[in-house]
């Protein structure tokens, strides 16, 4: 290693950029007979496709001329002018051009799809999801997204351009993995109750047949508990409430417990619980636990990254060498409490490997190449992530159907059925919508 590591590691975070357009798979999921199956095993194979060209290339270009004796501009033509074969350089040109067109026409397909579902989501503007009837195509998002292009190329150089879109694709490719290792420890299905169940309740169905919320039965009157016992059925699917009696009941002081212990979590429950799971199934706690951690270990690669990158040559200094340390047990320790919890065993065409060690691995290997990155293209990069927040803040979190669907919930509220006693109903009621809040 003639540079050392760090030129191999800052090269190879610029290019990466020669890998980029195989995340293009991912967007035919709609043309796929077998998405599920199909496109992970499309995406590795090309990958290996291209690190077989890459480093068939590589390699035989170096053995033709030795690597200071290229032109860093235009490696090819030069190696084969070096040894009187300088007809290649009209066929490279030729393949250039192909390649060009062909690179365009691989990122022009994915740009508008992306765009055109965030605009149907609203996290966009609304017009950039309109649909050409002719074509049936997204005809204004991909017109907008080809006139941003065509306006970079004109504005950057190239070297600037492949550095943002190396930035940008890590950054996408870190969301990934810490979306892989936050889907690990999600239940199966969120309206899964926990094991634990206060004690003594009565069960309530409310109209969205979504939630279930629990009232304890000694604050009902007893004709109310009579009629109530006649009219209910465990296999109920009216709009009413559907009320089970339980003699056993806490009574209100109970119930406040339950929510208090079954909503919040403690900074000792969650110390306890990143390394001594309760259950071997995904619970609320644990999946909050395996989502804190998986932040915290995002944090501390991403210091880890900073320091090793910038600070080689000052690691003796306590000042750079203690957080170093500190940054590094913290990965491992995150890293085994995401090895600790529960996993979700609900069966799927593809899994990743490893999990969590593989998904952690891609998060502080792309995190470090990022952190090779000239400091100009951070600055672009957070130029142009702030003009996203803006837009997402100012439009998107308002104008998204998930924000719509969260606002229909709470107007519904819960409605309860049945008749309690004016102050504990009262007391119930409000307990019961500040949790919804």
């Amino acid at each position: 290693m003639p540079f050392g590591l760090r030129s191999i590691v800052s090269g190879a975070g610029t290019c990466f950029y020669a890998f980029v357009g195989f995340d293009a798979i991912a967007t035919t999921g709609e043309e796929a007979k077998n998405p599920q199956k199909a496109i992970p095993v499309s995406i590795i194979v090309s990958l290996a496709i291209c690190f077989a060209a890459y480093f068939s290339l590589s390699t035989v270009l170096t053995l033709i001329q030795p690597y200071f004796a290229l032109d860093p501009l235009a490696p090819l033509p030069a190696a084969f002018a070096a040894q009187g074969w300088r007809v290649a350089n009209y066929i490279i040109a030729v393949g250039a051009v192909c390649a060009l067109s062909t690179s365009l026409l691989g990122a022009m397909f994915p740009l508008p799809r992306i765009v055109y579902a965030m605009a149907s989501d609203g996290l966009l503007f609304r017009f950039l999801a309109s649909v050409n009837r002719r074509l049936s195509t997204p005809l204004v998002a991909t017109l907008i997204t080809g006139l941003l292009s065509a306006v970079m190329a004109c504005l950057f150089e190239l070297k600037e351009l492949v550095d943002m879109m190396s930035i940008g694709t890590l950054l996408a490719y870190t969301l990934v993995a810490i979306s892989v290792l936050i889907l690990r420890g999600n239940r199966d299905d969120l309206r899964h109750p926990d094991a634990e169940e206060p004690p003594g309740s009565v069960d309530i169905r409310v109209v969205t047949h979504r939630q279930q919320q629990r009232l304890p039965a000694d604050r009902l009157k007893p004709e109310k508990q009579e009629r109530q016992q006649e009219r209910g059925s465990s296999d109920s699917d009216s709009a009413d409430a559907v009320l089970v009696r339980d003699p056993h009941s806490g009574g209100l002081a109970d119930l406040s417990t339950h929510f208090r212990q079954h909503r919040r979590m403690t900074w000792r429950e969650y110390l306890r619980l990143s390394f001594r799971p309760e259950s071997t199934a995904p619970t609320r706690f644990s999946e909050s636990v395996n989502r804190r951690n998986t932040f915290l270990f995002l944090a501390a690669a991403t210091l880890l990254a900073f320091l090793t990158e910038n600070y080689p040559d000052r690691m003796h200094q306590p000042g750079v060498l203690l957080p170093t340390l500190a940054a590094f047990a913290a990965c491992f320790g995150l890293l085994f409490s995401l090895y600790r919890q529960p996993e979700n065993a609900k069966p799927v065409a593809f899994r990743v490997p490893a999990v969590p060690f593989v998904p952690c691995l891609s998060v502080f290997v792309n995190v470090y190449l990022m952190m090779a990155l000239p400091s100009g293209t951070w600055v672009r990069f957070l130029v142009w992530m702030t003009i996203g927040m803006a837009i997402y803040c100012l439009y998107g979190a308002r104008s998204s159907t998930e924000h719509a669907r969260q606002t229909i919930r709470k107007m519904r509220g819960i409605r309860l059925a049945i008749e309690l006693d004016a102050d504990g109903g009262q007391e119930v009621s409000q307990m019961m919508d500040k949790e919804q809040d």
